[in-house]
């Protein structure tokens, strides 16, 4: 009995686990491509009116919680720093 459960919980483990966090993750992206929409429109728009314009980018997420098996990854973060170069 003991044998069966912990090649059940194997199984989910290996096959199961890495397939929820990918999808996760590509739902993130999506997000995130959506975000650098956004950011890109702001940035031209800002060019184009003389204006200075914000976006906020969401680049890093939690995975959801799983029961009973090993989550290899908690989070998952990614940084972007845009900085205003003086020419001179």
């Amino acid at each position: 009995m003991l044998a069966v459960g912990v090649t059940i919980l194997t199984t989910v483990q290996l096959s199961f686990v890495p397939v929820w966090n990918a999808e996760e993750e590509l739902s993130h992206l999506k997000i995130m491509q959506d975000d650098f929409k956004v950011l890109k429109s702001n940035i031209e728009s800002g060019i184009l009116g003389g204006t200075t314009l914000s976006s906020p980018l969401i680049m890093g997420f939690k995975y959801s919680p799983k029961m009973l098996v090993y989550n290899p990854q908690e989070e998952a973060y990614a940084s972007l720093e845009v900085r205003n170069k003086h020419m001179g």
